[in-house]
């Protein structure tokens, strides 16, 4: 008996564990995003290859060092009259190191190049995370949104329920024609059909949310939607100009991939100029090498034979005609500077017109918001007038539940308002504040 009610009680404490429902908040949903989405992972796949061509154009200021072996067996060696004992075998060895002495800043302006093209990598990863919290935060304000929206409907439909049954009874001793009738059905419908509609959108948000996190079956999940209304109207009444210099920092993502892409275009100009006619390259090379009969140290007299060499050298390369292929690749070049500087202004100019619109966005919507608030006050004291009425005998119960009817659809252009300006100011926050 004791074990049966120790069993019951740890089903009691452990059951509203289990079936607890996720709690959905965008820091939690990032996390899983940074793990599971496979733009952000291959992004992040990139910034690394990137930074691991930094690191291979460094490496090529300190020349390289290469080594090359070779161990040859002659059946019939040939006759050398200045070594004895020539034997079956033959040992070749070299050992090369090779350091570029001048070269006209192609070294620096190639890691300059992969500096800036790493940066424009992470501006990228940057602006892609910033996009994602920017969508995710807009879909769980639309969901939670949507779920307030879904019970004003179902408190309508249940008075419009109510309402068809006093337009039944009504019909039925005369007071109301039929036509009367089939209009409260035909209201009855229409909610209905924003029931439908409205539940069709949350299907497809939680689509949405659970294909960007990589989460499953989120649709009995908590919505927290921690976005104050206060926030949004003290960050849009922001002068104008102040929110456009914020966008145009080169600390956010789309700036400075931008800047950083016109400074990659004026490190491939330099390389280009290197490469122009008459600009020879210098290098340090210093070989030492082995080649004989003896495998070294191994072999008895393997160095008396005289056989190794030790040699310094200073080498120059220069291209001096290739069908003008050289001054039409820094010709490209120099364009490309050109190019990417108006890339940067159109970026900038594009900005400040999204800030424009967004800010314009909500305070529009505030004053809607603003309006609707009177408009459901005015409209909740005369609830409360009717419903007075009723019961002293001098309205009905119908007139009552129809201006009920009328302040619900209120309540729901209401959330539909908030809905559209958390959005305009997620829009705002993402281009001016850097993720």
């Amino acid at each position: 008996m004791k074990k049966i009610i120790l069993l019951s009680l740890l089903s009691f404490i452990l059951t509203p564990l289990i079936s607890a429902p996720v709690v959905l908040t965008l820091d939690g949903l990032m996390s899983t995003m940074r793990i599971n989405n496979s733009e952000i992972i291959e992004l992040q796949q990139h910034l690394i290859q990137g930074k691991l061509d930094v690191k291979q154009t460094k490496a090529s200021r300190f020349g390289s060092l290469e080594a090359s072996l070779g161990l040859q067996y002659m059946a019939n060696p040939p006759l050398n009259p200045f070594v004895t004992n020539m034997g079956n075998t033959f040992f070749d060895s070299s050992l090369t190191y090779t350091l570029p002495l001048f070269t006209w800043g192609k070294i620096n302006a190639s890691v300059d190049l992969y500096k800036s093209l790493r940066i424009v990598k992470e501006a990228q990863l940057r602006e892609k995370m910033g996009t994602l919290s920017n969508e995710v935060q807009s879909l769980i304000s639309t969901l939670h949104h949507i779920n307030t929206i879904i019970s004003l409907l179902e408190e309508q439909r249940a008075i419009g329920d109510r309402l068809l049954s006093i337009a039944k009874n009504s019909l039925e001793v005369g007071v109301i024609t039929s036509l009367d009738y089939k209009e409260r059905q035909g209201e009855l419908l229409s909610i209905d059909e924003a029931m439908i509609e409205i539940q069709f959108q949350k299907d497809d948000v939680i689509t949405k949310i659970e294909q960007l996190s990589g989460l499953e079956d989120i649709s009995q999940s908590l919505i927290t939607d921690p976005t104050k209304l206060s926030d949004i109207i003290s960050y849009a009444k922001h002068p104008l100009d102040e929110l456009i210099e914020m966008g145009q920092r080169s600390v956010m993502p789309i700036i400075s991939g931008l800047e950083n892409a016109e400074e990659a275009s004026r490190a491939l100009y330099n390389v280009a100029k290197g490469n122009l006619y008459g600009k020879p390259d210098f290098a340090l090379q210093v070989s030492l090498g082995y080649s004989g009969p003896r495998l070294p140290f191994i072999e008895i007299d393997w160095y008396g034979q005289d056989d190794y060499t030790f040699n310094i050298s200073i080498g120059m390369k220069s291209n001096l005609f290739d069908g003008r292929k050289a001054i039409t690749e820094a010709k490209k070049a120099e364009s490309e500077i050109l190019i990417q500087k108006a890339k940067t202004l159109d970026g900038k100019n594009t900005i400040a017109a999204q800030i424009k619109k967004y800010r314009n966005e909500i305070l529009t919507y505030n004053q809607l918001h603003s309006v609707l608030n009177q408009k459901i006050s005015i409209l909740n004291e005369k609830t409360l007038i009717l419903e007075n009425e009723v019961k002293l005998g001098f309205s009905n119960e119908a007139a009552l539940l129809s201006h009920q009817m009328i302040s619900i659809q209120e309540s729901i252009k209401h959330e539909q308002t908030l809905l559209k300006m958390k959005i305009a100011y997620f829009s705002l926050l993402h281009i001016t504040n850097p993720y």
